[in-house]
């Protein structure tokens, strides 16, 4: 496809769930202007397990559902209801 025919609209940035990673999404999304929205992905993120954390399995990793609305709330960004993943 050709990118000459005119500018392209994203539809949507896709970020892992945890907020640092929808802190710069939302970045994105602002730049990209208005009907940009967000799909939190809760695969994409940190690889937990023995082989790179011990025996050691982290909880509490994400912040609460709201806090991610609120962020999304405050700079205009759509953020998607349907979740991918887990």
């Amino acid at each position: 496809a050709s990118c000459t025919s005119g500018p392209l609209t994203p539809w949507v940035v896709i970020s892992s769930p945890y907020f640092r990673c929808i802190q710069t999404a939302l970045e994105v999304c602002k730049v990209l202007g208005g009907g940009t929205s967000l799909i939190i992905d809760r695969e994409l993120g940190e690889v937990y397990g023995p082989d790179i954390m011990g025996e050691i399995e982290p909880s509490g990793l994400l912040r609460p559902q709201r806090h991610v609305e609120a962020a999304c709330a405050a700079v205009g960004v759509t953020l998607r209801r349907s979740r991918v993943g887990k």
